[in-house]
């Protein structure tokens, strides 16, 4: 008898969870920000020695931190790209990093768009094995 109050009971607070998450909780909905600058960085190893960032140059999955005064953001490269948007218009200078690489650089947005291009030379292989 104890047994079946039990497991009636453990069935009433399983349903008042669901229905509390799932039913009574308003859906909350997001206003579209608009994007007052957009951060625009860009990775790649110059492996062709154009110094243009070609299709298979890209850097992947590394993080990039960006920092516009004490506020910070982290997101990953894809294909060597990735953009930032900051809903702020009082951005005067952006500071974009990647740490893995030990490389910064600060940027002044221009029109509402900053670019920073990370250029990285192919690395040296040796002609011949010691």
């Amino acid at each position: 008898m104890k047994r079946m109050k039990r497991m009636k009971r453990i069935i009433l607070l399983s349903l008042l969870i669901f229905l509390t998450f799932t039913i009574i909780t308003p859906i909350s909905v997001q206003a579209q920000q608009e994007e007052a600058v957009r951060v625009e960085v860009f990775a790649f190893v110059d492996r062709n020695g154009d110094k243009l960032m070609s299709q298979s140059e890209g850097i992947e999955n590394t993080p990039i931190i960006l920092t516009v005064g004490d506020r910070s953001q982290v997101k990953i490269l894809k294909e060597g790209r990735v953009t930032f948007s900051l809903p702020y218009a009082e951005v005067e200078e952006v500071r974009v990093e990647i740490p893995y690489l030990a490389i910064g650089d600060e940027s002044k947005p221009r029109n509402g768009v900053a670019q920073i291009k990370f250029r990285l030379d192919p690395p040296e292989l040796p002609v011949y094995l010691p």
